[in-house]
């Protein structure tokens, strides 16, 4: 009977096992370390579960992109070209002209625009024309640089060069002049950037005063609407 026993393969196994176990413990002591405690029903089974399956850790948060990553990278400077409308406050109408720009980005949220345009103003019926030339410093704050349509605040200031025609009866009255002096203007935009390009809009209020004959002092005060592209590099 204790033959056949032995023949048993459940008894086969248990005894590899328990060979196995003997030639485990036998190796750590032999290395210096201890066995781990038989486990528990009241133990905490994270560690285990984890040893088994791995703990699952959250990948690391990706930064959000910058204004410069969005742009393709490296971005320092832009030029751009606006088509503009301007409504002078006590003009005949109002005057459509173009703009050239370059930008020059210190901060992903904040950057230096110069810009420069031309245009006419005309007052009394044609009677006062004005050819008006400013060349413009801007600040542009973006409070959001990295979502996909950015608003930005818009301040600054500039130097308008101001020539002055007098016709009809205005011209027995005035001899044509010219006039320089400086500006403000404050706004609010929007700007969507796609690779190395953007298309903005944005709305300024001018303050100039040229000292033009036959005007008040608030005459040339007009709102400003710019359309435009820029080209980043």
């Amino acid at each position: 009977m204790g033959w056949l026993t032995l023949r048993r393969p459940g008894f086969r196994i248990a005894a590899a096992a328990a060979a196995l176990a003997l030639a485990q413990t036998a190796a750590l002591a032999q290395a210096g370390a201890r066995p781990d405690p038989a486990p528990n029903l009241y133990d905490d089974p994270t560690p285990m579960l984890d040893r088994i399956f791995g703990s699952a850790e959250d990948p690391p948060a990706e930064p959000a992109p910058t204004m410069r990553e969005i742009a393709g990278g490296g971005t320092e400077f832009a030029i751009g070209a606006a088509l503009g409308f301007l409504w002078p406050k006590h003009a005949d109408t109002h005057s459509l002209f173009g703009e050239v720009e370059l930008r020059y980005f210190l901060e992903d949220w904040l950057v230096l625009k110069f810009g420069a345009s031309m245009y006419r103003i005309t007052f009394d019926h044609n009677g006062i024309v004005n050819q008006q030339y400013p060349l413009l410093l801007s600040v542009e704050i973006f409070p959001l640089p990295t979502i996909e349509i950015k608003p930005y605040v818009i301040v600054g200031g500039g130097w308008y060069y101001t020539k002055t025609d007098y016709r009809d009866g205005f011209s027995a009255l005035y001899p044509n002049s010219s006039s320089s002096t400086f500006g403000y203007h404050g706004g609010i935009g929007a700007e969507w950037i796609h690779n190395n390009a953007s298309i903005f809009f944005e709305g300024t209020y001018v303050l100039v005063d040229p000292k033009v004959n036959g005007t008040t002092s608030t005459d040339f005060n007009a709102w400003k609407l710019l359309v435009g592209l820029t080209l980043r590099f």
